[in-house]
Formats: C-alpha cells, structure tokens, sequence
C-alpha cells in the first residue's frame, strides 16, 4: 500500500509539472536563458540591492525537513536529480549559515497536518488528493520535523497553521512579516516547482520581493528545476545563487 500511495504520488506530482506549459506573458524583469541540457545562469536574473528605506530581507528555509532529507522519507524517493539535490542541501546550509552571522532574520516553514486531513475539507485532487495517498506531513509523525543541522535556533521564526503549498497558505507567515518591516524574501528548499513556485507567486501577490536561490533549491527533475528558474521566475521575482547572496551579506 505503501509502495502504491507514494507511486501515485509521484505520479501527480509529476503529472502536474511536467504538463505546465511556457507563459506567453512578458515581464520587465530579464528572463534567464540556458542553452539544452545546462542549467540557466542565475547571475543574469539577480535582483537590486534594497534601498535604505525599502524595508528588511529574511531568508526562507521551506521544508529542510525529514520527509525530504531523511534516508528513509517518503518524498526524498521521489528525487531523480541526485547532484543538483544534493547540492541544494550544501546551498541551503551555508545560506544558514550567512543569514545567521550577518543578523538576518531566519524563517522556517515545515507542514503538520491533522491524521485525517481535515485541513484538506472533502477535497481530493491536486496536492489534497496526493498527499492524503502518500500518508505524508502527519502531526503525529516525524516527517515534519526540521533535519539535523536545518533545526531552527530559539530566535527564529517557524510559520504556523499552514495548510497548502505556499508558505503563506493559511499560515501566520504576512502578519509576521508585516510587523517584522520585512519587505524581500530569500528562498531555499523544496520541491522548486510545487512549494518553492507557490510561495514565490504569493509573496509577489502581497507585495513582497522574492527572490529564490537558485542551488539551494531541488525539483525531482533536472528539467523542472530549468523550467521554474527560466519560464516562472522573472514573472514574480528574482534568482540568485547562493554565493552571490552570501557575498551580498558580506560588508564592504
């Protein structure tokens, strides 16, 4: 059964990435070109540096979690690009590391969802159909729970009452930015085209500048990772590899 869930899984998941097709829509912001077969050059899409006056960057830490970094959870099985995830997880960890040593506020964002799914209502398509199959993101197990070195510090903020893709779906995370003056969102995490991709067209949606991190994400595959950093980015923010933000921290 297990077997069967997360095949099904993988399926709508996959289903619904690869079926998206390429926006027809134009956007101020440049577009990021690649040639076939190589990763699109994060360094052409970067946004500007805030102004003083301009408001507060944090930095995202969407779902360094057991369910996608353990050996054994049950969405790590659905990676097929091993390098590009496996260079995420080293991405994501010193963009950890440099938002905590230059004082930039951390936020953490992981999903807990009741044992029936009552979040869900009667629903069952899309994310609320697949995730219900996979038994995944279940308050009362441990996929959920923040991996090792990505564990949040007694100061930093971990968004609650999520119930969706986006990290904003549902959640406290607006009324936390909004008090906190914080107006640009650096994220890192997982999956690109699902949660990532979500919680960048929200964020653009509210007001607030996003801008994902271009290595310290991961897709399932190498082609949708491409797909979300060259044909959906520029339409809502920015991308940026994590050296480029790391040296952005770094005083002058």
């Amino acid at each position: 059964m297990l077997k069967l869930s997360q095949n099904l899984f993988s399926k709508l998941f996959l289903m619904s990435a690869l079926g998206a097709g390429a926006s027809d829509a134009t956007a101020a912001s440049p577009r990021l070109e690649a040639s076939p077969g190589k990763a699109p050059d994060a360094t052409l899409h970067m946004p500007p540096p805030l102004a003083p006056g301009q408001g507060r960057a944090a930095l995202v830490m969407i779902e360094f979690v057991h369910e996608w970094l353990a050996p054994d959870g049950r969405l790590r099985g659905l990676i097929q690009d091993e390098r590009q995830f496996a260079l995420s997880q080293e991405a994501g960890g010193q963009a950890l590391a440099a938002a905590r040593k230059a004082g930039m506020p951390v936020i953490h964002a992981t999903l807990q969802l009741s044992p029936d799914y009552r979040e869900f209502g009667r629903a069952r398509f899309g994310l609320r159909g697949a995730i219900p199959q996979a038994g995944t993101w279940q308050k009362q197990n441990s996929g959920w729970q923040f991996h090792g070195p990505f564990a949040p510090l007694p100061n930093e903020f971990v968004i609650s009452g999520r119930a969706g893709a986006s990290a904003f779906a549902a959640s406290d995370l607006d009324n936390y930015l909004r008090a906190q003056g914080i107006t640009r969102l650096y994220l890192a995490g997982y999956a690109t085209h699902v949660c990532i991709e979500s919680t960048l067209r929200a964020a653009h949606d509210l007001g607030y500048e996003p801008v994902v991190l271009s290595d310290a994400t991961a897709a399932f595959t190498a082609r949708q990772q491409q797909h979300v950093l060259e044909e959906v980015v520029h339409h809502f923010g920015w991308a940026m590899p994590t050296r480029a933000f790391v040296d952005s921290l770094i005083p002058l």
